[in-house]
């Protein structure tokens, strides 16, 4: 027998230098600040703010300016990244002030505590009422869901364990413990499929909500809005983030407000056999005890 044997010399890549990140940071005000981008030898630069803002830029020059709405300390972070890897550096930012809108809004005071209080608000599923799930149109005033409500306690163990955290300096925690009820429809066109042919495979037909597991995790911000115009004031979630029901909206009418209860609602449109009906979708909450 014969073997031949053939060694293949080990070729080295040269990814070049590391990146070395580096900024300069200015206070505009006493809530602004102003931060330019001094590093090297990068490609792609990723901003963290420290308050759950964050920005992703190509320019390793670039000047921009942050706002900051509560007193604290801030830890900026910036990542560059090269073929070699990335580096991390940071700085950390003093804001002087808060500013007053914060603690004047009564919505924001009311969901989160106020700037007197603990800081934030735990927020359940209001379980015990019918129609904590429900839909109803602009027919009845002041406005609930006339169209169709569902029972006390009627839906899964696994719904109502989720919590809904609003703290007094705009971030919104979305605890669900894994998993969400979910819109049919919503379900079906955004998650699943074709919302039209529920008779597909993992299809949902019509009103089948399921519950399926869901990332609620991303860092999430809310802003409320006071509208010229609008009946009721809004509640805007980023990251795509929702509260209790998903149903691929993040903003919701707050109809109902006090400072252990909530009813929230957001339009409502499903087609189902080319037949199209509209409303809205209402949700109650409470305080958690």
């Amino acid at each position: 027998m014969l073997a031949i044997a053939s060694c293949q010399e080990k070729v080295e890549v040269d990814f070049g230098p590391m990146p070395e990140p580096s900024f300069t940071m200015e206070k505009v005000d006493a809530n602004t600040v102003r931060l330019t981008n001094t590093s090297k030898g990068g490609f792609l630069y990723n901003w963290d703010f420290g308050n759950t803002e964050f920005r992703t830029s190509d320019d390793a020059s670039e000047t921009f300016t942050v706002f900051y709405d509560f007193k604290d300390d801030y830890e900026i972070k910036l990542t560059a990244s090269a073929k070699a890897g990335a580096v991390t550096t940071s700085q950390t930012v003093s804001i002087d002030e808060t500013i007053p809108e914060i603690c004047e809004d009564e919505v924001r005071r009311m969901l989160s505590g106020g700037c007197d209080g603990p800081g934030q608000k735990i927020w359940v599923w209001r379980n015990e009422v019918s129609g904590h799930i429900g839909v109803g149109g602009d027919e009845v005033d002041p406005p609930y869901p006339d169209w169709w409500a569902n029972d006390p306690n009627m839906e899964d163990d696994l719904v109502y364990d989720d919590e809904f955290v609003f703290t007094i300096r705009g971030e919104y925690i979305h605890d669900n413990k894994g998993d969400s009820k979910c819109n049919w429809y919503a379900a079906n066109e955004n998650l699943v499929g074709d919302p039209r042919t529920p008779t597909f495979t993992g299809g949902l037909g019509q009103y089948q909500d399921p519950i399926l597991p869901f990332d609620t995790s991303a860092p999430t911000k809310y802003t409320i809005e006071h509208k010229e115009g609008e009946r009721f004031p809004t509640v805007t979630f980023s990251a795509d983030n929702f509260i209790g029901l998903y149903n691929a909206t993040s903003t919701y009418y707050i109809v109902e407000l006090t400072e252990t209860t909530m009813m929230v609602r957001h339009r409502y449109t499903e087609v189902w056999d080319g037949q199209e009906s509209g409303g809205w979708r209402y949700l109650q909450f409470k305080v958690k005890e």
